[in-house]
């Protein structure tokens, strides 16, 4: 047993963002509740992503944290609302999976008496730990790196890929039905990333969109977020045959669904692509700038693709401007690679 979490002791995770980031993280979350099923899991997550959460069995309770909300005097008042929340939990430990200066601040305003983290956290945040790990050298994927806070807190626990999966009730199904109109399992494609030096191409996804309708029988997807609504209208123009453009109409939990009944989805680098991976679905990752060994999908479902000659660095994203890198990836590579996954289930037609 843990001198770290008590019998029936309570955690907290510290992980408000990103959207990727979250979806894997949710996988470590239920490994440690697989192994200690009597702890009670609660998590500090941006706002936005709070609906992705609270369904999960396995998470006792959902903080949200407001970062958008924090200016000025109310913004003091809910951040002193959001810390007596903590407080009021009295945790015993704290997982900072974020190791940012506001992430380390929160663990330590908690009141936990084990705060967990990085020793090599960002911005300062070591300073809030109480136990600080030494992060593996080289190149880890996250969700490894994840998994190496686990022994600080007297968990011995291994990241398996089905960890990460999020049940999706009856009622997310059926609406996800009605915004498709139909029963044939569709295409999914996700063209939109942070960066512009990780999305591939509107004219390459259009070409692609156009190849794969007229190969198959399965409806044609676009989905984005709502920021993101241009990016799909756009693709919609350029593409020769009809689809179905979901861009910003979808919640969270919604694209869950989605993901969880089509038959490919064709991904950037992006928060979507990891809820596709957690779900198990058939997926083609689209990786550039970013080194997929880090940052790829987790699970032996997917299949990335990465353009040719892209740069070592992986924060070379953060300095380059265009899809430049984007670009080197051909339509032909992806509608291949497409065709090979769609043939492993469901015959092309």
């Amino acid at each position: 047993m843990s001198d770290t979490l008590s019998t029936n002791g309570s955690l907290l995770i510290v992980k408000p963002s990103a959207l990727g980031d979250v979806a894997q993280a949710v996988g470590v979350a239920r490994a440690i509740k697989t192994v200690r099923p009597d702890v009670r899991i609660g998590w500090l997550v941006n706002r936005e992503f709070a609906g992705l959460l609270r369904p999960l069995s396995f998470i006792s309770r959902v903080h949200e944290f407001d970062r958008r909300g924090l200016a000025g005097v109310r913004g003091l008042g809910r951040l002193y609302t959001l810390i007596r929340e903590l407080s009021a939990v009295r945790y015993d430990a704290v997982l900072d999976m974020q190791g940012l200066l506001r992430s380390g601040v929160l663990a330590w305003l908690s009141g936990a008496g084990k705060r967990i983290g990085f020793s090599d956290a960002r911005e300062g945040a070591s300073f809030f730990y109480t136990d600080r790990v030494q992060p593996s050298p080289g190149a880890v994927h996250s969700v490894e790196r994840m998994c190496a806070l686990l022994p600080a807190l007297g968990v011995d626990a291994e990241q398996d890929e089905q960890n990460g999966h999020f049940e999706v009730s009856y009622d997310e199904n059926a609406r996800v039905r009605r915004l498709l109109g139909t029963d044939v399992s569709p295409i999914v494609l996700c063209p939109g990333a942070q960066w512009k030096s990780k999305m591939w191409p509107v004219e390459h996804w259009a070409a692609l969109a156009s190849k794969l309708r007229e190969a198959t029988d399965a409806p044609i997807v676009l989905i984005a977020s709502e920021a993101e609504r241009e990016l799909t209208a756009r693709i919609a123009d350029f593409c020769s045959v009809p689809l179905l453009d979901l861009g910003g109409k979808t919640s969270l939990r919604e694209l869950v669904a989605l993901f969880s009944i089509a038959r490919l989805v064709v991904s950037n680098d992006s928060g979507p692509m990891h809820l596709a991976s957690a779900q198990g679905t058939p997926l083609i990752a689209l990786f550039g700038p970013t080194d997929p060994s880090r940052t790829g999908p987790w699970g032996s479902g997917s299949l990335v693709i990465r353009a040719p000659n892209a740069p070592d660095d992986h924060r070379a994203y953060r300095r380059i401007s265009d899809d430049r890198v984007m670009r080197r990836i051909s339509v032909e590579s992806v509608l291949v690679a497409a065709h090979n996954r769609l043939s492993e289930g469901h015959p092309v037609a």
